[in-house]
């Protein structure tokens, strides 16, 4: 609605190739990748 605030947040994404038939590494891979983009100031 005209007026209205939202609070403001900042979005990441992240677009990463999976690690060859190795989900536990896939994981590990994108948790490092998540803990990154927090690191840098992403909310979501």
């Amino acid at each position: 609605m005209p007026g209205d605030e939202y609070p403001k947040f900042r979005a990441a994404a992240i677009q990463a190739a999976p690690v060859f038939l190795d989900r536990d590494a896939t994981v590990r891979k994108l948790d490092g990748l998540v803990a990154g983009a927090a690191q840098a100031g992403a909310d979501l």
